[in-house]
């Protein structure tokens, strides 16, 4: 699993296009409107899954007065699930692979609202939680990776 982390518009899927040339990918992303828990049906066989919008569906938990706590436990068990189907899918076909891609939101600025500062909080722990669970984790700023796992 690779998890790729970086600012707004700073080459993240480029970056995952560049990396996975000639694959064909399926996209699981918050901003066509998809939801997290459809990854299953939205992985297509032989395909590369791409996860996008972490930021957005934390969001949309924590609007819905889903407690914090639940909603890091829900990312931490999706990231478990995600590395045993990718290691299921690898015997077959040796080219599945999962890319999670994350919003570095603030870089260190704390939001004056106690709501703001829960997003940026909970964003910052799934992070770390896709990063853990990823064996490859990249930081792109300006367009440039990093090589940080």
């Amino acid at each position: 699993m690779y998890c790729i982390v970086g600012g707004a518009f700073s080459g993240k899927r480029a970056f995952v296009r560049s990396c996975t040339q000639g694959q064909k990918l399926s996209w699981v992303s918050a901003y066509q409107g998809h939801d997290w828990r459809d990854w299953p049906d939205r992985w297509s066989e032989k395909t590369v899954l791409v996860m996008e919008g972490f930021e957005v569906w934390i969001k949309q938990a924590l609007d819905q007065q889903q407690n914090p706590q639940y909603i890091l436990d829900s990312f931490h068990a999706l990231f478990s699930q995600l590395q045993e189907e990718e290691a299921k899918r690898r015997l077959d076909d040796n080219q599945s692979a999962v890319y999670l891609i994350m919003l570095e939101m603030g870089r260190g600025i704390v939001p004056l609202s106690p709501e703001e500062r829960s997003w940026r909080d909970l964003s910052g722990w799934v992070a770390q939680s896709g990063s853990v669970a990823s064996e490859h984790v990249y930081i792109l700023w300006h367009g440039l990776a990093q090589q940080l796992k």
